[in-house]
């Protein structure tokens, strides 16, 4: 296997451009990073992948790994094997990668570019093929003067000039921090050891906002958001990023559809709590009136209206398996639960995994085992045989796989207080 590497470097972007001898024949490949601005501390941005195929038959692209370095030191390790690209004999094909900027990493860089170094992993009839890349990350930064403010469990760290004309901080505060409380009530998680999460503005990214903490927030949307919040109006989407931050390992995350409805499950429990009538919170309708405004409605309102019909169309499809679910269509499953047994047993659900974890039980190693054992715990806590329900919605659960979950995993021994 033969390699010849050309590199090029213009402005803060690292083009590599690499000709590599695969088993069939000669793949290019250019990395760049796309984000214009730099990846934020703690959050995403994007690098795009080129590939030219030289040769006389296809090559398949499986699998993207690297390491982090930041001033010549390799500080992290990545992998990512849920992108499968095809390049056609004579043809090119392209690959996008949003991945993550750990603080470490960031930090670490100080002034300089961090660079993440790794492989484009090919294989061809069996031979597996390395194709090495290298790219400059600069990390984003906002050089204007930053204005942060706390209330107890929550805080913002935004543009001093996004609070222009705000008037309100200590209310939008107050409901952030009511939020978190919700949402550690319904899971019984406190996320981050219990320190406050902070909603932080950034330089444009890869998306409208991202989770952690700080929750990173997009600048080109940061305005309107806080001033909706001033107004009484929630930004749906701060309080989603906030749910994403309350999810206890994997034992019930599949797959990005789950992690979605996660966060948007969370979501509905706190606006439904917390937006009633005669609150000073509201929400915009997803639905526009006659004269093309948004009305504004309750926290119910917005989940049922929202959410509730959401899965009839995957329920009629004879084509789309579970597979295929989306994440408003899982939380029409589990709002007809809801509906029917309340929110106490959902309550029960959440903290059963960290029982079950601290008592040294197995995580599920795989989606269809987390559905099952989903199922399972369920129709423990309503006191209904759930398999039925999860058997329409083509979650692959029979009556025998919850027997075997209520085994492996004692639930007959488990006790779940609240």
């Amino acid at each position: 296997m033969n390699r010849k590497v050309i590199q090029g470097v213009i402005g803060t972007v690292c083009l590599i451009l690499i000709f590599s001898m695969t088993a069939n024949g000669v793949i290019t490949q250019t990395a760049e990073n796309i984000t214009k601005n730099g990846w934020m501390r703690g959050g995403y941005g994007t690098i795009l992948y080129t590939y030219e195929n030289k040769g006389g038959q296809p090559e398949e692209m499986v699998l993207w790994k690297g390491d982090w370095y930041a001033n010549g030191k390799k500080l992290r390790s990545w992998t990512w094997d849920e992108t499968k690209i095809t390049v056609p004999a004579g043809e090119t094909a392209t690959g996008r990668l949003t991945a993550w900027m750990p603080p470490d990493v960031a930090d670490a860089a100080g002034d300089t570019d961090p660079v993440t170094k790794g492989y484009s992993v090919f294989v061809t009839g069996g031979a597996t093929t390395e194709v090495p890349f290298e790219v400059a990350i600069p990390v984003a930064r906002i050089t204007d003067p930053m204005k942060a403010v706390k209330g107890k469990l929550t805080g913002l760290n935004l543009r001093e000039k996004s609070f222009k004309d705000i008037k309100n901080t200590e209310r939008t505060l107050e409901f952030l921090d009511n939020a978190y409380v919700q949402m550690q009530d319904l899971t019984g998680f406190t996320p981050f050891d219990g320190k406050v999460v902070m909603l932080e503005e950034s330089p444009d990214n890869a998306s409208w906002a991202y989770a952690g903490n700080p929750i990173v927030l997009n600048e080109k949307f940061v305005r309107e958001a806080i001033s909706q919040m001033d107004q009484g109006i929630v930004c749906c989407g701060w309080v989603h990023e906030m749910g994403h931050d309350f999810d206890f390992g994997g034992w019930y995350i599949w797959n990005g559809p789950a992690a979605e409805f996660q966060a948007n499950f969370k979501l509905g429990y706190a606006v439904e709590n917390l937006m009633t009538e005669g609150s000073p919170f509201t929400t915009l309708s997803w639905l526009k009136e006659v004269d093309g405004k948004r009305p504004k409605i309750t926290g119910r309102n917005f989940v049922d209206g929202y959410f509730f019909g959401s899965g009839d169309k995957y329920l009629a499809s004879t084509e789309r398996g579970w597979e295929a679910i989306t994440s408003d269509e899982i939380q029409a499953l589990f709002l007809r639960i809801v509906r029917k047994h309340g929110w106490e047993p959902i309550k029960k659900w959440y903290r059963s995994y960290d029982i079950l974890a601290k008592n040294g039980y197995p995580r599920p190693d795989t989606p269809d085992k987390i559905v099952k054992l989903m199922c399972a715990l369920l129709s423990k806590h309503t006191g209904e045989d759930l398999q039925p329900l999860f058997e329409l919605w083509k979650f692959p659960v029979t009556a025998d796989d919850v027997k075997a979950m209520n085994e492996e995993y004692e639930l007959d021994k488990l006790e779940v207080q609240i």
